[in-house]
């Protein structure tokens, strides 16, 4: 729940305060750039193929369930649906396919339903690349670097001193996050995203459980007539939720893009 941006403006509670420096004016232009990107809709025109492999850890570190596999991304309705392709190198079997076929119909369902009732989607966890977001932080121009061949920004973040508000739950994870982000000089596109908590984060005051480690990376770049899109991310999270402990690590690659129909 702490990898997947989107761009958007909605009303917030805190403004953003200018840093005076580099690293803040920076991160403003690729936030500009992000809410153009919204507007393109790119995840509604296109398709492409994803790998995601996630494994589950023993309190030793050794891993004690894997599951990999390739999907095929691809819009329904103007969302994107993973349908699922492969399991460890294999196709799936008639029975795999046919519980394919329900989840898609399940997912078609649910979208006709919030379309007739108006409704959003839900968003409660969803990490939304805006002013609110960019409030919570100080941003430092670190320098410039060569990110997979292109000339980039490197500016780390870090929480604002003092309250920050938290009106939803990922929001105490916001707020004790830190990292990263490599910025392209020639489009201020956000290149690369990393990110680890700073301390430990609970849960309905800890009587649900605690986060106790989190890091991830995202990764962008240009995939289709200089279109940029998510090429890969990968987390870790170690968690206690009520008496279970869960280690786990996810890693997703997307290839293969094109057009469903003429940009």
């Amino acid at each position: 729940a702490l990898i997947p941006l989107s761009a958007a403006w909605p009303s917030t509670e805190i403004s953003a305060k200018s840093d005076g420096g580099d690293g803040h004016a920076l991160v403003r232009k690729a936030l500009d750039r992000a809410a153009w990107n919204e507007e393109q809709d790119f995840a509604s025109r296109s398709r492409s193929r994803m790998t995601k492999n996630v494994r589950r850890f023993d309190k030793h570190g050794e891993v004690t369930e894997e599951d990999d596999g390739d999907y095929e991304v691809v819009p329904i309705d103007r969302v994107p649906f993973e349908r699922r392709l492969t399991i460890h190198d294999r196709p799936l079997s008639d029975e795999e396919r046919g519980w394919e076929d329900e989840r898609e119909m399940e997912f078609r369902e649910a979208l006709r339903r919030s379309r007739e009732s108006g409704d959003e989607p839900e968003r409660e966890e969803e990490i939304v690349f805006n002013e609110e977001l960019l409030a919570r932080y100080t941003f430092t121009l670190e320098g410039e670097a060569q990110l997979r061949g292109r000339a980039s920004y490197r500016v780390s973040f870090q929480p604002r001193a003092g309250h920050l508000p938290a009106p939803r739950a990922i929001d105490h994870a916001l707020n004790k996050a830190r990292g990263t982000i490599w910025i392209d000089r020639e489009t201020y596109e956000a290149a690369r995203i990393e990110f680890e908590l700073t301390d430990k984060v609970r849960l309905w005051w800890g009587l649900l459980g605690t986060i106790r480690r989190a890091r991830g990376s995202l990764d962008r770049g240009p995939v289709l007539d200089e279109t940029w899109a998510t090429i890969q991310y990968e987390t870790y999270t170690d968690t206690r939720v009520i008496f279970k402990s869960t280690r786990r690590a996810e890693y997703r690659q997307w290839r293969d893009f094109e057009w469903v129909d003429a940009p």
